[in-house]
């Protein structure tokens, strides 16, 4: 494990890091981290491969502490005695014995990354929790989030993220939180299998995003609304400065004729009259 978050180190996350393979944990949030992701995360073995291992239940039971037997990495009864504070899925607790010997993950929020999220990221298949909230990352969702089968918390929320939740997400079943709010992710929400318990404040401040559990609908491109077409046709036609002098036009020139028509029969012209004094009289 390193754990070296709530710091105040700076600059780029040192490509040195890459060459630690038994790494399981790292946490470096809260800091004022710069410069982007190193795409050498894939080279830590342990965030790459599932490590074949063997506990014994039976003695864990009798001594109070569960021993993990781990082919090639032995821990040992004193490895299960260390215990350590982890954020995960929105929550701080406190972590032990076999719990904390399985368990893997990174933590990179609270600091100033910029720049794409590497797609060697998303072959980390053995990661159980991704944060990476309060960055400035930019650029797409990468695709390669699919093979993360056994991802239980990935939080991307408040960076820069654009483009679409890959669909293909879907298929990772052990994912039981995720927030992508407070970016500027656009199109629909693959709102099936898992993604069906997310609700929307997994979703918010994205306001090009669109379908279940957001409110706001999807617009089908392969299918156009001609209607909508054509109402916004007609009025780019009623806007333009061409038909309001016509339109003035043809109005002063009815009113005009109209009160000639009126002036040249005898009658009518003296019904006017009529109205006109009454008018003047009455005020």
């Amino acid at each position: 494990m390193l754990l070296l978050g709530g710091n105040f180190f700076n600059g780029p996350i040192p490509l040195e890091l890459c060459l630690t393979q038994n790494l399981r944990i790292l946490d470096l949030s809260n800091n004022a981290i710069s410069g982007s992701i190193p795409s050498c995360l894939n080279n830590i073995s342990s965030w790459m491969t599932e490590t074949p291992n063997n506990i014994d239940w039976s003695l864990g039971s009798q001594s109070g502490l569960p021993i993990l037997n781990v082919v090639k990495f032995p821990v040992d009864e004193l490895y299960t005695r260390i215990t350590t504070n982890l954020t995960t899925k929105g929550t701080t607790l406190t972590y032990g014995g076999l719990p904390l010997a399985l368990i893997t993950g990174i933590d990179l929020s609270m600091n100033q990354l910029v720049g794409n999220i590497p797609s060697q990221v998303g072959h980390l298949k053995e990661l159980r929790f991704l944060k990476l909230s309060n960055n400035i990352l930019s650029g797409p969702i990468p695709e390669s989030f699919q093979n993360l089968k056994n991802i239980e918390s990935l939080d991307l929320s408040h960076n820069k993220l654009v483009g679409t939740i890959p669909p293909q997400m879907i298929e990772l079943y052990s994912l039981s939180t995720f927030n992508v709010s407070f970016n500027s992710l656009s199109g629909m929400i693959p709102y099936e299998k898992q993604f069906h318990t997310f609700d929307e404040r997994s979703y918010m401040g994205n306001p090009d995003l669109c379908g279940p559990p957001l409110q706001r609908n999807c617009y089908n491109p392969s299918q156009p609304d001609q209607d909508m077409k054509g109402e916004e046709e007609g009025s780019a036609i009623l806007d333009s400065p061409i038909f309001f002098y016509l339109w003035v036009t043809s109005s002063y020139a009815l009113g005009f004729w109209g009160f000639i028509a009126l002036l040249t029969n005898k009658s009518r012209r003296r019904k006017i009259f009529r109205i006109v004094d009454c008018c003047f009289i009455c005020m």
